[in-house]
């Protein structure tokens, strides 16, 4: 028996309306339709023939099974279904018959014995789409049949249960949740269950606006997208604008891309999260990066590229423009089409595009500097080059998926990574809620106070673990709030003041301001004022690095790869400055370690550098309820750098700051000690003369 959950439970009452009036009446209309087949099919033949000829193999070699044993059958039967669209060979169309009846049986017997049939839904949505790429083919006993096993494993799928993915909007929706879309348009109106399949149209068109709606608002006027995490931002998060904008397409005849012009500044944000490298680019390991090697694996980039081509050459060129740049920056091995992705047909769909040319760089027209309000992100570079700086400054910000209490935090790399977001994500494991997305595990400032009660994060421990209590690791409550107080980039620097006080426990911070300042190419001055309920709660200032630090007085050093990284504290006056980390205490908090588990999904790499071995801790000599850290950072090639610039702490009229010598040129740098951020700058050299206030305001930009 076909049963549906009610609405209300499903997601609420549908607050869109799909254009029931375009719905087509016949198939195929999942992504493709009898109008659209004839190009399909000349791309695979044509242009994409050599990726057509790779698929039509892989769909060759691979044999009905007597019984599906996991879900990537649905991803055979799709891909067999287009193999039958593109040559009509019979023996095509009736392979993907017994394909969809073994992953049906398939699906039915996880329902049964309550399986998840996978944490991702493609497989199921390939299924969904074979049924109706082959539905005038099928026979009515067959059309019920397989419909009907379809629908009911859908329905079942929204139920909640152990570890299935209900993904929402402010996700990568690509759990279980999207499927009432795609099962919808394929039964609507062909009388198995046509009141379910309206049902489930206008629940999924809801959802999937949300979707839309959520990631303009994250991408704002700048670009962005779902997350801040790379790994999953340039992976699987885009295929659900693009899926929604085909079968829009396809099922309704409406081109509704271009209704959502911010989303195709998604490649202005990758292209700023490309730490330039060979063979792959670094990314910095923002959020719930693995931090294993910190590499940006693009593997689906690609397609997400021509996506972003296909739908707004027209209505936003500039955006298609870019992500024409960034396919050229793609590693060989990224630079095609991946044969078994999410949706093995995507690549041919975009017809009428040119994939192969190369347009000019046009990397190097961008400023220095660029500011993601929405994503909470300020990127700052000397250049795109391999041997250039790069920085990440976090700070505001929407969205809380994947983001770790971190705001105020900087990531530096130079010609390695020097300053580290450090931890990674086993699970299960307590390292990933209990070290790896607190403040400790960041280069930001803790307040300790005594009895404080930290907020949860997604993860549990293991079952030899236990179930250990949070930590205090004196840091944030809240993963989004800072407020960006003043920024501008220009030639010579880039300065960022942003307030995150927001972010602490109300009962003991009073202000916690960070003012950031990045004098091209390879200097940084970070001015903390810090303002605490009461004197007795002690303060740190933390950087994290990969290598043992190495403490001389005021200065320590550490390097990585082929980077160097010096840092001096000029405030507070006697600071005692302290190593901590090395082996048994890379991931020190709260009076223990938090190591990774010795077994599970991602075995253990305790000593990986990346992971961060080591940190330093700035402590005041004197406790107080004010306190201010004043920093000078250097970095430089590890070869070259042997010792840090000559530099002095210098002051008056109610300011403080540095004044270092970068080789022939002189750079005074102060901030206001009281009131809001403010300050000065004056870099004096052969070929430069800055001296001007630091800016009160957030300086605006266009993309």
């Amino acid at each position: 028996m076909v049963w549906l959950l009610p609405l209300v439970f499903l997601g609420g009452a549908v607050g869109q309306t799909p254009p029931w009036e375009q719905l087509r009446t016949d198939h195929p209309r999942l992504f493709v339709n009898s109008a659209i087949l004839p190009a399909v099919r000349a791309r695979a033949l044509g242009p994409k023939r050599d990726h057509s000829e790779k698929l039509k193999a892989w769909v060759d070699e691979e044999a009905v099974p007597n019984r599906a044993a996991d879900h990537s059958v649905g991803y055979l039967t799709g891909a067999t279904a287009f193999v039958y669209l593109v040559t009509e060979d019979p023996a095509y169309r009736d392979k993907t018959k017994a394909l969809l009846s073994r992953f049906i049986d398939y699906l039915a017997e996880c329902d049964a014995n309550s399986k998840v049939v996978n944490w991702y839904s493609y497989s199921r949505i390939n299924a969904i789409v074979a049924y109706d790429w082959l539905f005038n083919e099928l026979t009515p006993e067959e059309r019920e049949r397989f419909g009907r096993g379809l629908l009911t494993h859908v329905n079942n799928a929204q139920v909640y249960i152990k570890a299935r993915n209900i993904s929402g909007a402010s996700s990568g929706f690509y759990g279980t949740t999207n499927l009432v879309w795609y099962m919808g348009l394929a039964l609507h109106g062909e009388g198995i269950a046509d009141d379910a399949a309206r049902d489930m149209i206008a629940l999924g068109y809801k959802r999937y606006i949300d979707v839309l709606k959520f990631r303009s608002d994250a991408a704002d006027d700048d670009g962005g997208a779902a997350s801040i995490t790379v790994g999953y931002s340039v992976a699987d998060y885009p295929y659900a604008e693009y899926a929604f904008f085909h079968t829009m397409r396809s099922a309704f005849g409406m081109e509704i891309a271009c209704d959502w012009p911010k989303l195709a500044a998604f490649t202005n944000w990758v292209l700023w999260n490309i730490i330039a490298g060979d063979p792959y680019p670094f990314e910095f390991g923002a959020g719930d990066a693995h931090h294993l090697n910190n590499r940006m694996y693009m593997w689906h980039m690609y397609d997400h590229l021509l996506h972003v081509r296909h739908f707004y050459d027209d209505c936003a060129p500039r955006a298609a423009k870019l992500a024409h740049v960034t396919q050229g920056k793609l590693a060989a091995s990224e630079r095609q089409h991946m044969l078994k992705p999410r949706y093995p047909w995507f690549p041919f769909l975009m017809v009428g595009l040119d994939d192969a040319a190369d347009p000019p760089d046009v990397r190097r027209l961008l400023p220095p500097a660029w500011h993601f309000p929405a994503m909470g992100q300020i990127f700052m570079r000397s250049g795109a080059g391999a041997n250039d700086t790069y920085c990440l400054f976090t700070a505001g910000g929407m969205n809380k998926g994947h983001r770790h209490f971190d705001q105020n935090n900087f990531v530096i790399y130079k010609n390695g990574h020097l300053a580290l977001d450090t931890g990674t994500r086993p699970y299960p494991g307590a390292h990933l809620s209990h070290y790896y997305c607190r403040t400790v595990a960041h280069n930001g400032v803790l307040i300790r106070m005594p009895g404080e009660q930290m907020p949860g994060y997604w993860g549990t421990a293991t079952e030899e673990e236990g179930d250990p209590p949070l930590p205090n690791d004196g840091g944030m409550n809240q993963p989004v709030g800072a407020v960006v107080q003043a920024y501008e980039t220009n030639d010579h620097y880039t300065y960022v003041a942003s307030d995150a006080t927001a972010c602490y426990h109300p009962d003991k911070a009073k202000l916690v301001l960070r003012q950031f300042a990045f004098v091209m190419p390879e200097y940084f001055v970070i001015c903390d004022r810090v303002v605490s309920s009461d004197g007795a709660y002690p303060k740190a200032w933390l950087l994290h690095t990969a290598e043992e630090p190495q403490v001389d007085g005021d200065v320590f050093q550490a390097s990585y790869n082929r980077g160097t990284l010096f840092c001096r504290t000029l405030q507070p006056v006697g600071a005692t400055l302290e190593k901590i980390g090395g082996a048994g205490k890379q991931f020190f908090s709260d009076g223990r370690n938090w190591p990774l588990p010795p077994k599970g999904h991602q075995k253990r790499h305790d000593d990986h550098p990346l992971l961060g071995q080591w940190r330093v801790e700035v402590r005041p000599a004197v406790a107080a309820t004010d306190d201010l850290f004043l920093h000078l950072i250097q970095v430089g090639d590890r070869e070259a750098l042997a010792e840090m610039t000559p530099s002095k702490p210098i002051g008056g009229n109610g300011r403080v700051g540095v004044q270092f010598t970068a080789g022939e040129t002189q750079v005074t740098v102060l901030f206001d000690r009281q009131g809001a951020p403010g300050g000065e700058i004056q870099i004096k050299g052969p070929n430069v003369s800055v001296n001007r206030e630091l800016t009160s305001n957030v300086q605006p930009q266009q993309f």
